[in-house]
């Protein structure tokens, strides 16, 4: 075995980067979910018409665009728009959901689909993916961003308060 040490330290060494490299690699990382809904009634002569908007988010989290990105819904709404304005294709499958293909979404990139129905119910999505990965349902809420000041305050109190709680077990623990 001796003879071989040398081989066998530059294999292990290269297997260990190897798997490194695997792991840290860039990747896609698509993620999709829905925020916000509204729902409004509008009179319409004797009658009221129902319209019903939602919401999808699209954003890749990960280090590599995302190519083909598919968003696929049971049917299709009255209307659809995309935000940011790019070029995205609609297709109808053969059981009549609703392929929308949007060719790419760039690394940290958020696209929002809107989707309103005219008396009818809102479509269910069947599937987000693209060619590298499939997409994972998130929970997204919308929240009130506030400014640089009230943030950096808020992170030293934080960790002013992680300080006291430290030094509270210290005293509890040692005593002094």
């Amino acid at each position: 075995m001796e003879p071989f040490r040398g081989e066998l330290v530059a294999f292990c060494l290269a297997l260990f980067g190897s798997l490194i490299a695997w792991t840290f690699r860039p990747r896609v990382k698509l993620i999709w979910g829905r925020s916000n809904n509204s729902l409004h009634f509008i009179p319409a002569g004797e009658k009221r018409v129902e319209i019903y908007a939602e919401k999808f988010y699209l954003q890749n989290t990960g280090r590599k665009p995302a190519t083909t990105v598919e968003f696929v819904l049971s049917f299709r709404p009255d209307d659809i728009s995309i935000w940011q304005s790019r070029q995205y294709t609609e297709a109808n499958s053969p059981d009549g959901s609703l392929v929308i293909t949007l060719p790419f979404i760039a690394p940290g990139e958020l696209v929002v689909v809107d989707t309103v129905y005219i008396d009818k119910v809102a479509a269910n999505v069947r599937s987000v993916k693209c060619q590298d990965a499939l997409a994972k349902m998130v929970p997204f809420a919308t929240q009130r961003n506030f400014g640089t000041k009230l943030n950096v305050a808020g992170a030293i109190l934080f960790l002013l308060g992680i300080a006291f709680v430290i030094r509270l077990l210290g005293i509890a623990l040692l005593g002094s």
